[in-house]
C-alpha cells in the first residue's frame, strides 16, 4: 500500500457531493450554543482522523478498512446511485453487483460513525472480558514455562489485542453481513422526487430513518439521496402506497426533522437557508448519546 489515508470519512464524499453547489455544501453544527452554517467542499467534513486504523496490524495495513474496504464499497455505492437518480422518479432498478452493493453501503452507514464505531468496539471488548475468566484453567494448563506472565497480565493482552485488532473483522463482517444483505435486496426499492419545492432534503453524519425492526408488515427505511431526492425500501407494496400518498412537502418535513434530530455532530444541505429548522432540532456537539435504532416515521404513525 503506497500511501496510506488519513482522513477518514464517514461521511462518504461521493453521497455528500449530491448536495454541492459550485463544488461546495453547507455544514451545519453546535458546537457551542449556536447553530454555525460553513460552507466547505464535501472532502473537508464528515471525517476523523484515523478512525478506522487498525493499531494491532502491521505499519503497511493499518488503514486498510478504509483504503481497501471502504473504498470499494463506495465506489459501488457511487455507481448504484448514478444508476438510481439517472431512473429517477419510482422504481430503483439494478443489476445484482449495484443492488447487492447499494444494500452493503445502506449497512455501512448504520455503522461506520464514530459513535457506532465506539459502541461497537465497547460491545466487544465487554464480551471479551466476560469470556476471559473462563480461559483461567487452560491458561495455567497450556502456560509455557518461559512465560512469566500471571493470569491478569494475560487478560490485560488478550483484551487489549482484541481493542487493537479483532473489532477489525467484525466491523468488516457486520458492514458485509450476507443475511442482512440479502433482507436489503429483497425490500421494495424506489424513489421520490419532490420539483418546485423552495427547501430540499438534508443530510446528516447519520442519515438512515427506519423502523424499529424492518422485518414488520409496515418495515422500511428512507435515505436523503439528494436536495430533491429520497430512497424508499418498504418490506410490502402497502407501506409504500402509504408513503408516496403522503403530500411531498410535508414527507420532505418529516425526512429532515428525523435526519436533523438524530445527527451527533454534522448536518448537511445546499445552502445555508435551513439553518433555523436546523437549530431548532440539532444537539449540542459535546452529547454523547447513542443515535436511536429507528423509530416509526410519523407520517405512518398518523401524529
Amino acid at each position: 500500500m503506497s500511501q496510506q489515508s488519513k482522513r477518514h470519512h464517514y461521511v462518504p464524499v461521493f453521497y455528500l457531493s449530491r448536495w454541492e453547489i459550485n463544488g461546495h455544501v453547507c455544514e451545519y453544527s453546535r458546537p457551542h450554543r449556536e447553530v454555525v452554517a460553513r460552507i466547505k467542499p464535501p472532502t473537508a467534513t464528515g471525517f476523523e482522523r484515523d478512525l478506522y486504523t487498525v493499531r494491532g496490524f502491521p505499519a503497511e495495513r493499518r488503514t486498510v478498512l478504509e483504503d481497501v474496504f471502504f473504498r470499494k464499497v463506495d465506489q459501488i455505492a457511487s455507481d448504484a446511485l448514478d444508476v438510481i437518480l439517472d431512473q429517477g422518479q419510482g422504481p430503483a432498478k439494478l443489476p445484482p453487483k449495484l443492488r447487492d452493493g447499494w444494500s452493503r453501503f445502506i449497512l455501512s452507514l448504520n455503522y461506520r460513525s464514530p459513535t457506532r464505531l465506539a459502541a461497537l468496539k465497547e460491545r466487544y471488548n465487554r464480551h471479551v472480558a466476560e469470556e476471559v475468566p473462563a480461559y483461567e484453567q487452560v491458561f495455567k494448563e497450556m502456560r509455557a514455562p518461559s512465560d512469566g506472565r500471571s493470569f491478569e497480565e494475560f487478560c490485560d493482552d488478550m483484551t487489549r489485542d482484541a481493542a487493537e485488532k479483532s473489532w477489525a473483522e467484525l466491523f468488516r463482517r457486520v458492514v458485509d453481513s450476507e443475511h442482512v444483505g440479502e433482507f436489503l435486496n429483497q425490500m421494495i426499492w424506489n424513489v421520490v422526487t419532490i420539483t418546485g419545492s423552495d427547501r430540499s432534503f438534508l443530510t446528516s453524519d447519520h442519515p438512515i430513518v427506519m423502523t424499529n425492526g424492518l422485518d414488520r408488515p409496515d418495515g422500511h427505511l428512507v435515505l436523503p439521496v439528494g436536495p430533491s431526492s429520497l430512497f424508499v425500501a418498504t418490506k410490502t407494496t402497502e407501506t409504500l402506497k402509504l408513503i408516496k400518498a403522503q403530500d411531498v412537502r410535508q414527507m420532505q418535513s418529516k425526512v429532515n426533522d428525523q435526519v436533523v434530530r438524530q445527527a451527533q455532530r454534522f448536518v448537511y444541505g445546499k445552502d445555508d437557508r435551513q439553518k433555523r429548522f436546523v437549530e431548532n432540532r440539532l444537539v449540542q456537539t459535546a452529547c454523547s448519546r447513542p443515535p436511536a435504532a429507528g423509530a416509526p416515521l410519523s407520517y405512518l404513525s398518523g401524529s
